[in-house]
């Protein structure tokens, strides 16, 4: 069997253990892109799953030489190797593993600044239109919940009580639970909903566009991307605006104002305490930085 037909049967695999469809992209993304070129390599045999290994590490030195940044290589060599380690569960490959997944970077954490937040949510606030409430309660989710992209673009409303602010939000390897947002934020929430009631959309979907063509269909995480660009722009603000960002100002938010790092795990949907730590770090050192500005020793 060649590399291509036992891909294919990877995929299956994974569908039939209700893997979610956005992982199934990151397969098709990665594992089927690295097939592909070494369909196009001379003396590549997709036959010979062994020597594949060896082909995987020339496709990622391709894929530095292309200028890629590293996280992208070490998300490359992870999809890989998980279709390695699967062969060899299948029988298809024999143990030891030759190949390495790429050790992933160092984590940036970059928040954004509490006056510029502030300052973006009272621009949004002044507009009450449709569009308006939709943006600012976008960003206003973000901060209070950190949720990653794919999930606020896939919120509906049946995941919604607002009775007492939670939204059901179903992260990564298809796990629930449960982020919860303000009065400040449920108030504008119902007035949007309320507004969208008007237009008996189809969609169950909360967040919809509203320019003419395709009017009332899913945003998607392509629309919001775009919004908050435009924020981005509207503020004159130079630093980057990404769902991430804001992602990582809520987690460093949090612990500023008294939030533990257990419960920040459970709230952001990490499966390991360790990448929670990676806040937790980051919070002591500016706590550190700003002590050490002020401290009174200095003027002694």
């Amino acid at each position: 069997m060649n590399a291509l037909d036992l891909f294919d049967e990877y995929v299956q695999d994974k569908r039939l253990q209700q893997v979610s469809p956005h992982t199934i992209r990151h397969y098709q993304d990665t594992v089927g892109l690295f097939l592909r070129w070494c369909k196009k390599q001379v003396g590549c045999n997709l036959f010979d799953i062994d020597g594949l290994q060896q082909w995987a590490k020339r496709f990622l030195h391709a894929q530095i030489e292309r200028g890629l940044r590293p996280y992208t290589i070490h998300t490359y060599g992870r999809g890989i190797g998980n279709w390695f380690a699967w062969c060899v569960q299948a029988g298809y490959l024999e143990k030891p593993l030759r190949f390495r997944v790429p050790p992933a970077p160092k984590s940036h954490i970059i928040p954004l600044e509490t006056e510029y937040l502030r300052n973006i949510l009272l621009m949004l606030s002044e507009d009450r239109s449709l569009m308006g409430l939709r943006d600012y309660c976008i960003v206003r989710c973000f901060c209070e919940t950190g949720m990653r992209l794919s999930e606020m673009a896939g919120v509906k409303r049946d995941d919604l009580d607002l009775s007492d602010g939670s939204i059901r939000v179903i992260g990564k390897g298809d796990k629930h639970r449960f982020c919860y947002i303000s009065e400040r934020t449920t108030g504008p929430l119902r007035a949007y909903l309320g507004m969208v009631d008007a237009l008996e959309t189809e969609h169950q979907v909360v967040w919809i566009t509203t320019w003419r063509k395709g009017f009332g269909n899913p945003l998607g995480t392509t629309g919001i991307r775009n919004i908050l660009s435009k924020v981005r722009k509207r503020v004159n603000y130079e630093g980057k605006l990404s769902p991430h960002v804001l992602r990582h100002t809520f987690a460093i938010m949090y612990l500023e104002n008294g939030g533990d790092a257990l419960s920040l795990q459970q709230a952001m949907g990490h499966s390991k305490i360790e990448t929670t730590t990676n806040y937790v770090n980051y919070s002591k050192a500016r706590l550190k930085k700003t002590i050490q500005r002020y401290n009174p020793g200095n003027s002694l």
